[in-house]
């Protein structure tokens, strides 16, 4: 009869164990963690506990809690293992808890919380709160959620923040979350406010935007016309934009008008045109500095002056490129229609055409380059540009482009060699740590701004 005793002996355990398992049996813990999330802006204070322990509590504690929202802020719910929207809450630990507090910003306040210094910068969360970014032209500011401006998109739609008698002269860091439906149409020459028109109409020599993203823009006005600003001499850093930017005059830009400050780790997939003169795909103008950035959108202008990166450059371009299509009459360039300043490490591949006459300086990479200026270490695509000549710049094949890497001599097929024909001679001094060389089918892209 053993093995009916080791059988049932077995079964008992079996049971046993399963019951305990199961909870039928108290499992004899005597001590349970507890945790706090938070989201949002807030701190929560424990304002009492029974018998606490530095990291776990005693079975059956009762713990006190009290949601205390920072300034700007309010509190919403609790939830987890918590539940209610008083800030006092209690929770009996007969297991190991989790609550999480709930903290949203203050919606109705002029800003979201801040004092506008450096340190505690005006807190931007919804549009109304961006449109009193222009009552504090000098201030700092950090939007902190996503934006919907069509509230402000009838009419001449936004009024641009900040203008040549009263630049923006702040920070403004868009933190990486996106404003969607900036409308603006303001075009009638004979009004000053048509001028400088964008998010922000002027920024000031001391002016930082940062980290501004623009979705679906469609932005008209007179002249000066960009989706982060009209015209500025300030820091443009790390900004994307996409839609349609339309000058009925001069200097229309993805990302800036006119520029006579920097712009770096910027990107533009923007609809550029212009119904007169001055047309980029970046910037209408360049008079200060552009590095480290592109544009891929289409430009196009009606007379003269058009490139899919600037249409007219008296600064300095250096690591930056385009691959948007050019559009115009005369002075076209896949990278820069009139060049005057200096342009370095820089490419194109958008083709470049007339869209009547027969202007004559049109170019790969450079419709027309001064005497003054220089191009060094630039190339443009001669198969994708449609384009065998440039005023300046290095024309390339489409696989010499794609399977060059620095310093190489490559064949007119792309391949390396061995050659010692300075004329084969790429990307001479192009920093891989700037450059991302890819495959045998890409072209050159940016390690920074690189979406």
């Amino acid at each position: 009869m053993s093995w009916i005793k080791a059988i049932s002996f077995f079964i008992i355990a079996f049971l046993l164990f399963f019951l305990v398992g199961c909870g039928g049996f108290d499992s004899g813990k005597k001590t349970f963690s507890f945790n706090i999330n938070i989201i949002g802006e807030g701190e929560v204070e424990v304002i009492d506990v029974v018998e606490p322990k530095t990291e776990e509590y005693k079975k059956d504690s009762v713990i006190f809690l009290r949601a205390e929202p920072s300034e700007g802020w309010e509190f919403i719910n609790w939830s987890g293992d918590g539940d209610g929207t008083s800030p006092a809450i209690s929770v009996t630990l007969d297991r190991d808890k989790e609550i999480i507090a709930e903290f949203d910003f203050d919606r109705d306040g002029e800003f979201a919380g801040g004092n506008g210094s450096g340190n505690e910068p005006f807190l931007v969360g919804n549009e109304e709160q961006l449109n009193n970014v222009r009552n504090n032209l000098s201030a700092n500011f950090k939007q902190i959620a996503h934006i919907d401006l069509t509230a402000f998109s009838g009419g001449l739609g936004w009024k641009p923040i900040g203008d040549g008698d009263n630049p923006f002269s702040g920070t403004y860091d868009g933190n990486g979350f996106t404003i969607t439906n900036l409308k603006i149409e303001r075009t009638v020459h004979t009004t000053p406010d048509n001028s400088n028109i964008g998010l922000f109409g002027y920024s000031g020599e001391d002016s930082k935007l940062i980290g501004i993203v623009l979705e679906g823009v469609n932005i008209k006005g007179h002249s000066c016309v960009g989706a982060i600003a009209g015209r500025g001499n300030g820091t443009i850093e790390n900004c994307l934009v996409s839609g349609m930017v339309v000058a009925d005059g001069y200097w229309a830009g993805g990302i800036i008008g006119l520029n006579e400050g920097i712009i770096k780790l910027c990107r533009a997939d923007v609809e550029s045109k212009s119904n007169y003169y001055f047309a980029g795909g970046l910037a209408g103008e360049n008079q200060g500095e552009i590095k480290l950035s592109y544009a891929i959108g289409t430009v196009e202008v009606a007379v003269n002056n058009a490139g899919g990166l600037v249409s007219r450059n008296y600064g300095e371009i250096e690591n930056s490129y385009s691959r948007g299509s050019v559009l115009g009459k005369n002075f076209l360039g896949g990278l820069v229609g009139y060049n005057l300043g200096t342009i370095k490490n820089s490419f194109s591949t958008g083709t470049v055409k007339l869209i009547s006459g027969d202007g004559p300086h049109l170019g790969g990479l450079v419709g027309s380059n001064s005497v003054e200026a220089e191009i060094i270490s630039s190339y443009w695509d001669k198969l994708a540009s449609e384009m065998e000549n440039s005023d300046g710049g290095e024309g390339r094949t489409t696989p010499q482009l794609q399977k060059g890497t620095p310093g190489a001599y490559i064949t007119p097929e792309g391949l390396a060699d061995t050659g010692e024909d300075s004329n084969n001679l790429m990307y001479m001094d192009w920093d891989i740590t700037i450059w991302d060389f890819g495959g045998d089918q890409d072209y050159p892209s940016l390690h920074g701004p690189e979406s």
